[in-house]
């Protein structure tokens, strides 16, 4: 991967992190963790995320896009059903059409704008 797209999906990550951080007023611990080994059924997710809500431990498979496509949304769907951890959708902007079918599916996201 370049450094410029790995530069911006850590900001995307970052700016992700610190709106959902503002906007769940719970303590949460959100730390990422080496992905170099994983792989399965065609998907290689980005990050692999661990965050403490409240003492309970949860990990994820974290895809960090700038915006969501249709088509991303669809390969989510048939990739989440072949993993270890629950897929974890980061952008930086998920508009409320999305937004209103992502959690219709059951997708897990959030975005820099605090969604």
């Amino acid at each position: 991967m370049d450094r410029t797209k790995r530069d911006t999906e850590e900001e995307i990550f970052l700016r992700a992190i610190e709106a959902f951080k503002r906007t769940v007023p719970i303590q949460t611990e959100i730390e990422t963790i080496a992905v170099e080994h994983v792989y399965q059924a065609g998907f290689r997710p980005d990050r692999v995320i661990r965050m403490v809500i409240n003492g309970k431990e949860l990990k994820y498979y974290a895809e960090i896009n700038t915006t969501v496509t249709k088509t991303q949304r669809l390969l989510f769907l048939v990739y989440r059903e072949r993993q270890q951890y629950p897929l974890f959708l980061v952008a930086k902007y998920v508009n409320p059409q999305m937004a209103e079918e992502l959690r219709e599916d059951g997708i897990e996201f959030i975005d820099t704008a605090g969604n």
